[in-house]
């Protein structure tokens, strides 16, 4: 089986959804006989052939996703959208707006969604009606060397915590969404609910 992701462009490729969520699970479709790769949505033209089995519609935001899965479904190929950002479930949030009209119009022909949650999945639900949409969690890669040190780990910060009643750790956000706060400002803004009762 071969499946294509359609991304918006070649930069998108350097991006932690692509590499976090295709990337990391690419050795193990291999294994079971299935190949990913990756299309900048511009190198399909009017005259493309669709040779792949199944198109996956990766942050492609605009009527070239549409027009795309269109001729993808005619073609009787398996395509649908990657959802991993949820810019649709809140109907009240002018911001997003044509982002709901886009998926409206997406899920038309499509065959299928990718959500990264279960929340996101059944938020969707107006959305995808009859399409089965499938969760595909950020996967975590550990080692199997590795297990037993993170046990280790988690056996010593639970000493820790019964003898010291205190938890260290360490906060990691990017933050670089440019439509809702996360990261940093997250910490500091559950700190005083969160983090003090823990």
């Amino acid at each position: 089986m071969n499946i294509c992701v359609v991304v918006p462009s070649s930069e998108y490729l350097g991006q932690a959804g692509a590499r976090i969520r295709y990337e990391r699970i690419s050795a193990h479709l291999l294994s079971h006989g299935a190949v990913i790769k990756f299309k900048v949505i511009e190198d399909f033209s009017e005259n493309s052939y669709f040779n792949d089995d199944v198109y996956i519609i990766s942050k492609v935001y605009d009527f070239r996703a549409v027009l795309l899965a269109a001729e993808i479904t005619a073609s009787g190929k398996l395509v649908g959208p990657d959802l991993f950002d949820d810019y649709f479930s809140d109907t009240e949030d002018f911001r997003f707006t044509r982002l709901r009209n886009w998926l409206a119009e997406l899920t038309k022909f499509s065959s299928f969604a990718l959500c990264s949650t279960n929340k996101i999945r059944n938020g969707l639900s107006a959305y995808l009606n009859e399409i089965p949409a499938h969760v595909m969690n950020d996967p975590a890669e550990i080692e199997p060397v590795g297990i037993p040190k993170v046990l280790e780990l988690i056996d010593i910060k639970q000493s820790q915590l019964r003898e010291a009643r205190e938890l260290r750790m360490v906060w990691f956000g990017i933050g670089d969404n440019p439509h809702f706060d996360v990261g940093i400002q997250d910490l500091v803004r559950f700190a005083p609910q969160a983090l003090r009762k823990l």
